[in-house]
């Protein structure tokens, strides 16, 4: 007899950490723009480029880009914007060594704050949530069965695991050129144009993955008739592919598209007016390619007339219980309170998600927490032509999971992919989300492998003591297999000895003959 040598490869999550970050800058004003009365809104976003362990550290590195649209000083009320990009180099402490981890790290902007230093100066205040994770593969020889034992001798169980076939970090470029419709005022001056990425579809083929989505840009400009400001969105949809060795179309991808960097420009239309708009912009993208692979490992094993001497050695692993990826229309009537003015018209309404709670629940996961809205509108006041209004709209989604079950752990990211809105008066505005969760949930499991079997020939004379025949009453949490290798039978003995079918099962207290099996 010889034991069969095979292969595992298991992978698993050996640390997640948040952490928060506080970055403070003076922001000063270029001196083409106009000084500062107020500022109106304050929006950014982070990009992390490079992230590796260092101990029980892991240090990362990026850019944090704002744009800060507030109001002039002066009789016109006019208004302006800035953009600012710093650089940002940190550390995330750990209770780990991450030595050898795979590292990605995330980050998003928690909360900014803007404080008027002078007439051209801004202090801007900005908290990071930064996530770093860390996963290590384990490669090892295992024992994965025994050549020329009989397969009721041998005690396997499956091992389900996942395997990266591919990772990739790409980009993408997306150019095009966008006209105003009919009704929108020509281009005076850019005030304000942010990105994103919207309608993300990312698929496994065979030999490469597959992306498409749309590029969405809100502007907000100055109209050059009257010089008011106004509101233009659209979408530019995009499309590709990336090359990934060991694809199939049953592979799992996890992926992330977002927005490196964009540039755009004011252009003159078919008839010579400025009413268009040149865009390009850097799309990453960043995909994991994974295959369940299922495997049978040895977990014990029995010769009759031989003892077989195991060795063990824990392996760690992270089991999938289910992926989902779902959407949730929410809304909700904001009242405009306090001392703010009354809405003429409102410009744009922009989201961001933020889970404060997920629970993993049976066959379905619960995430609790808040879309932050920034609502920018026309105002009825002679002082704040333009007012930014900002409000919560919590949300409570379950979301199907079979599966899972109390123990298990989840990884959850919930983005806004649409905002809408309906002005119901100058107080009362009816907002509509559509709110997409990624949810990913697991269990670490740790089973042990055999990775060595060694054969030793049991003394004829320690065989020939042992009784011909035994009345064995069962203990708790004995099995057949056990019964049999402890007394040198099979278990197809027992069961015809005894007149059991193969499905039986052993009770406490239950007795079987046992007849010694002796093969020459």
């Amino acid at each position: 007899m010889e034991p069969i040598k095979g292969r595992v490869f298991a992978r698993a999550r050996i640390f997640r950490e948040t952490a928060q970050n506080l970055k403070e800058w003076d922001v000063v004003l270029p001196d083409a723009k106009p000084d500062i009365a107020s500022v109106l809104s304050a929006n950014g976003s982070v990009f992390i480029d490079r992230a590796e362990p260092a101990g029980e550290r892991v240090s990362y590195k990026g850019s944090v880009k704002l744009s800060l649209l507030y109001l002039a000083r002066g009789a016109a009320k006019n208004v302006g914007c800035v953009e600012i990009t710093e650089d940002i180099d940190d550390l995330i402490n750990l209770d780990c060594d991450a030595s050898g981890a795979e590292i990605e790290v995330r980050a998003e902007i928690e909360n900014i704050d803007c404080k008027i230093i002078n007439d051209r100066k801004i202090g801007v205040r900005v908290i990071l949530s930064v996530t770093g994770e860390g996963t290590r593969g384990d490669s090892r020889e295992i024992i994965t069965g025994i050549d020329g034992a009989p397969e009721n001798q041998l005690q396997k169980t499956p091992l389900k695991l996942s395997k990266v076939v591919a990772a990739k970090k790409e980009n993408f470029t997306v150019k095009d050129e966008l006209t105003l419709p009919g009704g929108k005022q020509g281009l005076a001056e850019l005030l304000t144009a942010r990105f994103a990425v919207g309608n993300k579809e990312i698929k496994a083929q065979n030999g490469r993955v597959s992306i498409s989505g749309e590029l969405v840009l809100t502007c907000l400009y100055l109209g050059a008739e009257d010089g008011r400001a106004e509101f233009f969105e659209s979408e530019i949809p995009f499309s590709g592919q990336i090359e990934a060795e060991g694809a199939s179309e049953d592979m799992f991808v996890d992926g992330s598209l977002s927005v490196a960097e964009s540039y755009i420009q004011i252009r003159q239309d078919a008839d010579g007016e400025d009413r268009a708009l040149g865009v390009e912009s850097t799309v990453r993208v960043q995909i994991t390619v994974s295959a369940r692979e299922d495997i049978e490992i040895l977990t014990d094993a029995y010769c009759i007339n031989r003892r077989v001497r195991l060795e063990r050695s824990p392996v760690v692993y992270e089991k999938l219980i289910c992926r989902n990826r779902s959407q949730t229309p929410v809304k909700e009537i904001i009242t405009i309170g306090g001392n703010c003015p009354e809405m003429l018209q409102i410009l744009c309404a922009e989201g961001r998600a933020v889970v404060d709670e997920v629970k993993v629940l049976e066959d379905k996961v619960s995430a609790e927490g808040a879309i932050f809205c920034d609502l920018l509108y026309v105002a009825s006041s002679d002082e704040a032509p333009l007012y930014s209004y900002k409000c919560e709209v919590p949300f409570k989604h379950f979301i199907e999971t079979k599966g899972a079950s109390y123990g298990c752990e989840v990884s959850l990211s919930a983005s806004v992919e649409h905002c809408a809105f309906n002005m119901l008066s100058g107080k009362e505005v009816e907002l509509r989300f559509l709110l997409c969760f990624n949810t990913v949930v697991y269990r670490t499991v740790e089973d042990l492998c055999v990775t060595e079997a060694v054969f030793e020939e049991i003394d004829p004379q320690e065989l020939n003591n042992m009784p011909s025949m035994v009345i064995y009453a069962a203990e708790e949490g004995d099995t057949l297999f056990k019964i049999a290798k402890e007394y040198n039978t099979s278990v197809d003995e027992i069961l015809s000895v005894n007149e059991l079918e193969p499905s039986a099962e052993v009770n406490p207290g239950q007795k079987f003959l046992l007849v010694k099996k002796v093969e020459c």
